[in-house]
């Protein structure tokens, strides 16, 4: 008996339920969507505040029923209500909302709303709504005057990342932004250059345009010498302050020794806190600041992995082995050089002078290899580290350097052009797939009327750091 009362109670249920979304439905003006149609203006127009009212715009998931659309756009718009106030409100309004489409108490109506049908069991629903400014201040836990208070804090530290980025100083720049998105993150009323979204897309722009290589010259008897630079521009201009986090990983310990960029955007890596380790490998790359770990929001959550991604696709890795030395006579070598077309030049005066470097102690002999070649297409897959663990060579040691041009750009007021280069090295005792060395990113800069000189001496340059860095790890 109690399960047919049980059964009955959930048939009237459904049918109730039922006969209300049905009814909800006949109220709602449905548009078929077609491939020509276009949405509202004021959608496309969104987010244009006055200084009297504050507008939420949402659309809904396509979902089966203009009831059910309606009713996830009405929820993202009480969710975005709830971010500017500091407090949920979706409970406290949301049947308020359904059934009358307005909030009494905050004074929001709905000013448009339109569904699409995009099939018969696939529906959109578009929804603009407007609060007067002065009733979501008193309604909300931030104030007129705090807010106002907070708009110049933005401001002020807008203007303090632009002039520390004219400075080249891009990290400084970097946490300034990341300072003014934590005020702005929990307020829609922000707009235009104050908005979130403006802030923290120039924030990931600094990240992503920061970029580290191993520094060309002369090498120093404390370690490598790393410089930080934007990747694009003409001269690519250093950045000067930028914290770089070196993690140092060992078969016995780890170390993450933190750096900061001089003046010139170098630091030098001590290759000392290395010495008692057999074998391991470092990572060089740019430490986020720490106010990332402020956020709260989903936005804000999304920009800190935003921030992160691109951190992480600006890192350089270095592979040790501090018991390895060469014993045998003969190296194999292996030297592609790629013009800023990615077609394969020859600078065989460039080969010939770095085998000679090699083999001045008179202990190793050095084999040319011209067996190899990557394909214009195959570049971007192939690196110096998985070609010399991955193929077989005429010697048990193999050095192969890939080279490519970076940028070619003429210099302002003169004939010249400068060309940047990159080499990705790497060392290898083949016989047991053994890094001895390994440098993801080593950068070279030419000059020179000609571009093909300057691409030459910009290789030289690279390959002449290069050695100094394999002269230890053959010979000591």
């Amino acid at each position: 008996m109690k399960r047919k009362i049980t059964l009955v109670i959930l048939v009237l249920f459904f049918l109730i339920f039922t006969s209300c979304i049905s009814s909800s439905e006949s109220d709602i003006n449905v548009v078929k969507y077609t491939p020509l149609q276009t949405y509202p203006s004021w959608w496309t127009e969104k987010n244009k505040s006055t200084s009297k009212k504050l507008y939420f715009y949402a659309a809904s998931k396509r979902l089966s029923s203009p009831y059910l659309a309606k009713i996830n756009a009405y929820e993202t718009v009480l969710e975005d209500i709830s971010l500017f106030l500091g407090v949920d409100v979706k409970e406290r309004y949301m049947a308020e909302f359904i059934s009358v489409s307005k909030i009494a108490e905050l004074s929001a109506v709905i000013e448009d709303i339109i569904v699409y049908e995009h099939s018969p069991s696939s529906y959109e629903c578009l929804v603009k709504v407007s609060c007067p400014t002065d009733i979501l201040f008193i309604n909300g836990v931030i104030s007129k005057e705090e807010f106002e208070s907070k708009r110049e804090r933005i401001s002020l530290l807008r203007k303090q990342a632009s002039d520390a980025y004219r400075d080249n100083r891009d990290y400084d720049a970097l946490s300034l932004y990341i300072e003014a998105c934590l005020i702005a993150e929990t307020n829609t009323l922000f707009d235009g250059k104050d908005s979130f979204e403006d802030l923290s897309a120039k924030a990931e722009r600094i990240v992503k345009n920061s970029y580290l290589s191993i520094q060309s010259g002369p090498s120093s008897a404390e370690g490598q010498t790393f410089v930080m630079r934007r990747r694009f521009g003409i001269i690519h201009p250093v950045i000067k302050g930028a914290v770089v986090e070196a993690s140092l990983t060992s078969v016995q310990n780890s170390l993450n020794p933190i750096y900061t960029t001089d003046e010139k955007g170098r630091f030098v890596y001590l290759t000392s806190l290395q010495s008692d380790k057999v074998e391991g490998s470092v990572e060089f790359g740019l430490l986020l600041p720490s106010t990332i770990s402020h956020f709260k929001t989903k936005r804000g959550e999304a920009f800190v992995k935003a921030l992160k991604n691109a951190a992480s696709k600006n890192k350089i890795a270095l592979s040790y082995n501090n018991e390895r030395r060469i014993t045998e006579d003969n190296i194999s070598l292996l030297m592609m050089f790629y013009d800023k077309n990615g077609l394969i030049v020859q600078y065989k005066d460039l080969n010939s002078s770095f085998i000679e470097k090699i083999e001045e102690s008179g202990k190793i002999k050095v084999d040319e290899d011209t067996k190899y070649g990557i394909q214009n297409d195959d570049q971007g897959e192939k690196t110096a580290e998985s070609i010399a663990l991955n193929n077989s060579f005429d010697s048990r040691f193999v050095i192969v350097v890939i080279g490519k041009v970076d940028e070619v750009s003429a210099i302002p007021v003169s004939s010249e052009k400068a060309v940047h280069i990159e080499l990705n090295a790497a060392m290898a005792d083949t016989s047991s797939k053994k890094l001895l060395y390994s440098s993801s990113s080593i950068d070279g800069s030419g000059y020179d009327p000609s571009e093909d000189e300057a691409t030459k001496k910009a290789f030289g340059m690279a390959l002449d750091y290069l050695y100094s860095v394999l002269d230890d790890v053959l010979y000591n």
